[in-house]
């Protein structure tokens, strides 16, 4: 009897209508959390990699500073010395053995200051002292 009833199903459906309409909201609310949750994701993958990518330059740059600190001191010890087999071209005295910090190079340069300067630039240096073979 109440089941036929127009009242009763009037309010059922009202009831319902409303039900259905704030799940409907709630699907739609998922669905956003769902896309904002792969773009986290995605956004999350893509600064995983820029991270690593920096982390592998880090470290080789700091194994490269590594390698730089120990061609300087290696060096040391002939800063300020005459470098066997070269002469000034004006001249004709012996070419000097310096470091020039600003230029992160080393020179080969005329005491008496009146012939060209050879530049030896620090990486350069460094590769041509990697590939010598060690010392006995």
């Amino acid at each position: 009897m109440f089941r036929d009833s127009k009242l009763v199903r009037g309010l059922a459906d009202w009831l319902l209508s409303g039900i259905s309409s704030r799940l409907e909201f709630l699907e739609r609310d998922v669905q956003g959390l769902q896309g904002d949750n792969k773009r986290l994701r995605k956004d999350q993958d893509g600064l995983t990699r820029v991270v690593a990518e920096h982390h592998a330059q880090l470290q080789q740059h700091a194994a490269a500073l590594v390698d730089l600190g120990q061609m300087h001191k290696l060096l040391a010890g002939r800063v300020g010395q005459e470098f066997p087999g070269q002469q000034c071209k004006v001249c004709g005295s012996a070419m000097v053995f310096e470091r020039a910090a600003l230029r992160k190079a080393y020179t080969l340069s005329c005491p008496n200051g009146c012939g060209d300067t050879l530049v030896l630039p620090e990486s350069n240096l460094l590769e041509t002292i990697k590939k010598l073979p060690p010392p006995n």
